[in-house]
């Protein structure tokens, strides 16, 4: 098990546990925290091998990667943006619904019901994506000149 402390969120990743230890690790993770979320000071979530402690305040990796957005857009002026958001877990579907339509949203894994336009496979299958925009980048750069 791996406790990650993210500044204002905490993960706990169970990945690397054994099958059997993981229902003790989840009722030891919700006793913990039953009182905090009674009196709505943290909320909880679930991903992929993975609890999640957050403040209770309405604020989600939706509403994180538009505020990015935002500020990028303010500071680039008159450029263009592409927002590009690749990810793998539910908790990434706020992010992915948000930028729908504004953006490229890419889910990694078997293809599932989900907020993203696009999939890919699995890692290296993001570096190829990756290198191909790198490559496009390059070249329009060239032609430009």
């Amino acid at each position: 098990m791996l406790i990650e402390d993210k500044g204002v969120t905490l993960a706990v990743h169970y990945r690397l546990v054994r099958k059997k230890d993981i229902p003790l690790i989840k009722a030891i993770f919700q006793k913990a925290l039953i009182f905090y979320q009674i009196k709505n000071k943290v909320k909880t979530g679930f991903g992929k091998k993975l609890l999640e402690v957050r403040p209770a305040v309405d604020w989600n990796k939706g509403k994180a990667v538009l505020w990015l957005l935002a500020k990028c857009k303010f500071f680039l002026k008159e450029k263009k943006v592409l927002p590009i958001y690749i990810g793998d877990d539910k908790t990434d579907e706020d992010a992915f619904k948000s930028l729908r339509g504004i953006g490229l949203t890419i889910f990694v894994g078997r293809p599932r019901d989900s907020y993203a336009e696009y999939f890919l496979n699995d890692t290296k299958e993001i570096y190829m994506f990756l290198n191909k925009i790198l490559q496009l980048k390059k070249c329009g750069d060239i032609c430009q000149n």
